[in-house]
């Protein structure tokens, strides 16, 4: 059969993988869709077999921002499941996925990533933590033009201030949020930011002034109270700030009745807390023993309660951190069985295998061709090196004939004994080496044209010039080894040691490249070793691995560098470009 009609099963196969392809992709994106509305319903998601599904498969078939949309729907589903290990996991996965360099980043997105992460962070008492990821969700609800979701990841981040008792961090985080609300006419939000503030003055006697203007702001402007001018259940801890500033005062009844207002039906141990602390400074102050013994066990109960539950809390979830090997297995169980399922992905992969296969063929066939390639273009550079050292033996041979009749003719000659017919023969003989002499000559100087000629087409149809033994040269250096063996081992990266010889060894090959790297200011330390990997044929996840980097920040550094070198502003055409340039050959 021959190479074209061989080529139609190829091209159907592929044509009915494309076909399958694109209908599971609206599938998949369908679902992504799906499960996102119930997220955004608030409904709680307990089955994270689907999440699992969606990231496996784009992982492999989908763009950044749908990559981070099904990771951050897996944190969300571990997160209802209180499973904290595995949603951190999922929420950071999710963040490594967004190209914040592409212009159609989703940072809407990627702020609500960092906003649960830094929830779930908060409810591991990860206090540190927390702030950093709540800095990153106010980045890029900025980013996303979305003002007043930056000013809710500041207020949170305030109150994760207060609790971390970093007092002068939290005032200025809360400032700046009722300034910004303000700016962007809304006052209820900056008073309802003022409560946090409250809370900071309430327990400082020198703010007892700046307390009660914040007060009197909140009962004037706040349309927060009922009818009755009475907060909401939500509100109530208003009442013990407000008493606070009674007492402070000395307004002992005042004091007591705001901090009885706190009290609401269903409170919990922690909302109890404050107010009966609140009344226990009261009688105190009064000196009622009765009354003194009474709140006194009474906070001491829900002190004592607030406390066992946040132990409880941290038993849960480091009893998540011990399960979460059982859980990774379970999730595997759960893949495999929904796989098996699946009568559609079992034909994909069916047709899969035969393209692969058909793959394998022509490969195996290209190979053999260029073996055949390489041979011919041994046998013809030998050739043309023999016919070269041929004609040097011809012309030296030549010449010494020529050189030995003529001495022969000088001899006879000086010695008076050539005569007329010594002459001719010797004039003849001449002749007819030298003819024979440019006979051959012309012969091998044709042939060495036609070899030059073939020499060249084979070195286009193969590129077997010195590329491949430079390649080869490079490639048995120890630090090349090196670094194909660490492409397996996704933990290891290279030391400070192993980059400068690393950058030594690429000096050495591809002067060119680097000389040009050293002088680009617009390429920093760490865009070169990235570029240098990139020559040799590394994808940006091993980049990222060996120099202890993101994908994201690989991605950012080949930009640069494709900038710089070729003024491309892609980061994907900086190996072509390499490869035009500088006459790499890929390992």
């Amino acid at each position: 059969m021959s190479l074209r009609f061989a080529q139609y099963p190829l091209l159907l196969l592929l044509a009915l993988l494309l076909t399958a392809c694109h209908g599971e992709r609206q599938q998949m994106q369908q679902a992504l869709a799906d499960l996102q509305a119930r997220n955004q319903a608030d409904s709680l998601l307990t089955d994270d077999s689907l999440a699992l599904a969606l990231t496996q498969y784009f992982d492999r078939h989908g763009t950044p921002n749908e990559r981070m949309e099904a990771y951050y729907l897996l944190g969300r589903t571990y997160a209802d499941r209180g499973e904290a290990p595995q949603a951190i996991a999922a929420y950071q996965t999710a963040a490594e996925q967004a190209d914040t360099t592409a212009p159609d980043c989703d940072y809407r997105l990627l702020c609500r990533v960092y906003s649960q992460m830094g929830w779930v962070y908060h409810q591991q008492l990860l206090f540190a933590y927390e702030i950093q990821a709540g800095r990153m969700a106010t980045k890029y609800a900025f980013l996303a033009g979305d003002t007043l979701m930056a000013l809710q990841n500041i207020r949170i981040s305030a109150g994760t201030y207060v609790l971390m008792n970093q007092r002068d961090s939290a005032e200025v985080a809360i400032r700046m949020a009722m300034q910004c609300y303000r700016e962007h006419f809304q006052e209820q939000e900056a008073l309802l930011t003022s409560v946090a503030l409250m809370h900071l003055y309430s327990e400082n006697a020198n703010h007892q002034d700046e307390l009660g203007a914040l007060i009197n702001a909140f009962e004037e402007k706040s349309d927060f109270f009922d009818k009755h001018h009475e907060l909401p259940s939500n509100l109530r801890q208003y009442y013990y700030y407000k008493g606070r500033n009674f007492e402070n005062n000395g307004l002992l009844d005042s004091a007591e009745h705001n901090y009885r207002k706190v009290f609401h039906p269903n409170m919990t141990f922690m909302e109890q807390e404050p107010m009966y602390k609140g009344l226990l400074s009261i009688f105190k102050r009064r000196h009622l023993a009765d009354s003194i013994a009474k709140y006194a066990q009474l906070y001491c109960v829900t002190n004592d309660s607030t406390v066992a539950i946040k132990d409880q809390e941290l038993t849960a979830q480091l009893t998540a951190s011990y399960q979460y090997g059982a859980m990774q297995k379970l999730a595997m169980k759960k893949e495999r069985e929904a796989n098996r399922a699946k009568t559609g992905i079992v034909i994909l992969l069916l047709l899969m295998a035969i393209v692969a296969a058909s793959l394998i063929v022509y490969r195996k066939q290209q190979s053999e061709r260029v073996a055949r390639l390489k041979a011919e273009y041994a046998d013809a550079v030998n050739r043309y090196r023999s016919n070269l050292q041929a004609l040097q033996v011809l012309e030296a041979s030549h010449q010494a004939a020529i050189d030995t009749i003529q001495e022969e003719l000088d001899r006879e000659k000086a010695e008076n004994k050539a005569t007329q017919r010594l002459r001719l023969l010797d004039t003849q003989k001449m002749g007819e080496l030298t003819n024979e002499y440019e006979s051959c000559k012309e012969r091998l100087t044709l042939e060495n044209q036609q070899l030059q000629a073939r020499i060249k087409v084979l070195e286009a149809q193969c590129n077997i010039p010195q590329k491949i033994e430079h390649l080869q040269l490079l490639t048995d250096t120890k630090i090349v080894h090196r670094i194909m063996e660490m492409r397996n081992r996704p933990q290891s990266s290279l030391t400070a040691k192993e980059k400068k010889t690393l950058f030594t060894v690429m000096g050495q090959f591809y002067p060119d490249l680097i000389g040009d790297l050293n002088h680009t200011n617009e390429v920093t330390t760490l865009g070169t070793y990235v570029c240098i990997l990139v020559a040799l044929k590394l994808h940006s996840g091993e980049i990222a691995n060996m120099l202890n980097i993101k994908d994201t920040q690989v991605a950012n550094l080949k930009q640069d560098v494709n900038n710089a070198l070729f003024h491309d502003n892609t980061a994907r055409t900086l190996y072509k470009n390499l490869v035009k340039r500088y006459g790499l050959y890929s390992c």
